[in-house]
């Protein structure tokens, strides 16, 4: 402990909301997770079946009670379960993905708190103390607005929670 869990396993896996499921009152959710990489979102093994019902777990506490989006999406995985809130994955991100020519500041290499780990690699783990300017002044999660098209601002806030196939954070 005394670290923040990462932002997100990319290119797909788990998000900031599951490490933090036991600690909301759900650690049989939490207990029922895969954290291996085995699973994906659209085979019928039981790892993938568990995954895909991790993104249609209803839970209240990840969503803004006077949300204007829908519930449930049918983008990727039929009757996805969205979040209204999203991790700070830096001021200095210049491209929500990875930038493998590292010529733009990306999400695994930004100044947040919760950065983007890599499925293959160690996720990054930020210690408290390694937050400079103070966690009193440091944004962690914030609400997203809704945007219904990607001409809106955001094409990539797809607002997946607990497990996605494609991140976001």
């Amino acid at each position: 402990h005394r670290s923040f869990p990462y932002g997100v396993n990319a290119p797909w896996g788990h998000s900031w909301g599951a490490h933090i499921l036991a600690e909301l009152e759900q650690r049989s959710l939490f207990d029922t997770i895969p954290w291996s990489d085995e699973g994906n979102w659209y085979d019928s093994d039981p790892a993938s079946l568990t995954l895909q019902g991790l993104s249609r777990a209803q839970l209240p506490s990840f969503r803004c009670p006077s949300e204007v989006a829908p519930k449930k999406v049918n983008w990727i995985i039929r009757d996805r379960y969205i979040t209204s809130y999203l991790g700070n994955a830096g001021s200095d991100v210049m491209i929500d993905d990875f930038d493998h020519s590292f010529s733009m500041v990306d999400m695994s290499r930004s100044n947040g708190v919760m950065l983007v780990a890599k499925c293959w690699d160690s996720p990054p783990s930020i210690r408290i103390a390694s937050v400079t300017d103070g966690t009193s002044t440091t944004f962690l999660l914030g609400e997203a607005k809704h945007l219904s098209t990607s001409t809106q601002g955001c094409g990539f806030c797809h607002r997946f929670y607990l497990y996605h196939p494609e991140f976001d954070t």
